[in-house]
């Protein structure tokens, strides 16, 4: 009596003599542009979305200290320019 091998019916569809290349799937050969956009970059989403946070909070302080110095008040004479 033959053995009744089971297979998963993802596992015809992915058989290598149903792709082009006939490779396993997960053979490696992806380029590294291609592992970099598609792996990494979004690993550092989530840092880089933090760094900015925190780089603009930085900014926003060290903006509000300059116009606070370097504004004129409402209430100050202006300066006159000699004639």
């Amino acid at each position: 009596m033959a053995a009744l091998r089971h297979t998963h019916p993802v596992d015809r569809l992915c058989s290598p003599s149903t792709r082009s290349s006939g490779r396993p799937a997960g053979d490696g050969r992806a380029g590294a542009l291609s592992s970099f956009v598609y792996v990494t970059l979004p690993h550092l989403a989530r840092a880089d979305h933090v760094v900015i946070l925190i780089e603009t909070i930085f900014l926003l302080t060290v903006f509000a200290e300059i116009f606070v110095t370097t504004v004129e008040a409402p209430d100050s004479p202006r300066p006159t320019s000699p004639s």
